[in-house]
């Protein structure tokens, strides 16, 4: 679909839409439609990876994560940057179940 043009009506259907839901709002500039985000990037980025494990991937993000390194094109400095990310939620899961049980006294 990348280089295909999207016809105009197709836009001012979906930007209705999203404006409907509350995700955007406009305001009119010299007989132009200006259009801005109502909701911050990381919610909408949030909702809709939850969407995806959830709908794609049975609710198991590590599915999610399975299938992106099966399929698509990872550099050696971002599977460095992956495997750090999972040492330090190791670590933070670990210190999140100490507290856990510690609070219930075992």
């Amino acid at each position: 679909m990348r280089g295909e043009s999207i016809a105009h009506s197709t836009v001012q259907t979906l930007l209705r839409k999203l404006e409907t839901k509350g995700a955007i709002d406009h305001e009119v500039r010299d007989r132009t439609f200006v259009f801005r985000p109502l909701v911050a990037s990381d919610q909408v980025r949030k909702k809709v990876t939850r969407e995806v494990v959830d709908r794609l991937f049975g609710g198991s993000p590590a599915g999610l994560v399975a299938y992106l390194l099966r399929h698509e094109r990872i550099s050696g400095e971002e599977l460095k940057q992956i495997r750090g990310l999972v040492s330090e939620s190791d670590g933070q899961g670990e210190a999140r179940n100490r507290a856990h049980r510690a609070k219930k006294g075992g």
